[in-house]
């Protein structure tokens, strides 16, 4: 059997992801540094029991290093709800964004994430909204709305994680008459 490593530094979190070919994902973290004994943050085997499908994206850990956001699709169209799980205590918050990327960004604060929401008809990534823990999402307000069909959005931090970047490649279309 072949794994996959990949890691993702947060500050003083280490994510740790780990894919095996005859299973789905889990992923582990370390606090502090590598040579922290490894948690498993995330068991994916467990999200996906009883499920046809399960795809796991987007992992991001809060500044504080308490808090993990990932995104979950279990249909298969790419339109994932944003779950948000305590680190110390295993337990997922109230919290859950429907109909997103997947992707969030950590505010500074610790409370304030960042995400990208799709168009119902065309699965175009093209809003970004800011939500805070504890309030409901319909509540999130709209940060950016791209109007220009050609372009989807998507969300980036700087390396100090100072910045958030909004990035905007645009769409391939194809001539129809060609």
């Amino acid at each position: 059997m072949t794994n996959l490593f990949h890691i993702l530094r947060m500050d003083t979190f280490t994510i740790i992801g780990i894919l095996q070919e005859v299973s789905t994902p889990f992923t582990t973290g370390k606090n502090g540094t590598l040579a922290a004994p490894e948690e498993i943050l995330l068991d994916v085997n467990k999200l996906a029991a009883g499920k046809n499908y399960c795809s796991v994206n987007s992992l991001s850990v809060s500044r504080n290093n308490k808090i993990l956001t990932y995104g979950v699709d279990y249909v298969s169209r790419r339109r994932y709800t944003l779950n948000f799980l305590d680190i110390q205590s295993g337990s997922l918050l109230p919290d859950k964004i429907e109909n997103t990327t997947g992707q969030s960004v950590w505010a500074a604060d610790n409370i304030t994430v960042f995400y990208v929401t799709k168009d119902d008809k065309t699965l175009r990534s093209s809003k970004i909204f800011k939500h805070k823990l504890g309030t409901p999402a319909e509540k999130d307000k709209l940060v950016y709305d791209e109007s220009d069909e050609t372009f989807s959005v998507s969300l980036s931090e700087t390396k100090s994680r100072k910045y958030i970047l909004l990035i905007r490649p645009r769409l391939l279309h194809l001539r129809r008459d060609i």
